[in-house]
């Protein structure tokens, strides 16, 4: 930029009816162009920002926003969860699950929960509560099966393998 584009520049910035690709078109310079020059501007307090709370905050490149989610290592298929319940909630919701005994539906009406959200925390709170005496045999023998557990006491084999007749 010439120095006579700069002080026009300058001059058109502080107009702020005019946006920065009038500006642009205006001097014939690009808009990334003026906008490195009126930053150093900034940080010299030549020029005022239009808005101070986005002015001179660092540049993010392209699709790195601050609303981009980050997969840190939770596996294939597997994504970070925000939940709309906190964890005192949740236990909250486990403990009228297994310890109350209430439905599906019961919970659907107390936390407004979709079935969904209820499976989630399911499978996180397995490790404590286990499984619930009255789900189907499958469901039951599913998850006993990987953990290596049976019925009357009775294991796996090596192989996962063994027959086991629902009582």
């Amino acid at each position: 930029m010439t120095e006579e584009q700069k002080q026009k520049a300058i001059k058109l910035y502080k107009n702020k009816n005019l946006t920065w690709v009038e500006i642009s078109n205006l001097l014939g310079v690009p808009v990334p162009t003026l906008a490195v020059f009126w930053r150093e501007c900034l940080k010299q307090n030549i020029i005022e920002p239009r808005n101070k709370k986005r002015a001179l905050q660092p540049r993010v490149p392209n699709g790195k926003g601050k609303h981009k989610v980050v997969n840190k290592g939770v596996g294939s298929g597997n994504y970070h969860h925000k939940s709309k319940y906190t964890e005192e909630q949740e236990l909250e919701i486990m403990q009228d699950y297994y310890e109350k005994n209430m439905s599906t539906k019961q919970l659907i009406e107390k936390w407004n929960i979709f079935p969904k959200q209820l499976q989630r925390l399911r499978n996180k709170y397995r490790q404590t509560y286990g499984i619930k005496p009255n789900a189907p045999y499958v469901y039951q023998n599913k998850y006993l099966k990987k953990e290596g557990i049976l019925d009357n006491g009775r294991c796996a084999d090596e192989n996962g393998r063994t027959e086991v007749v629902p009582d």
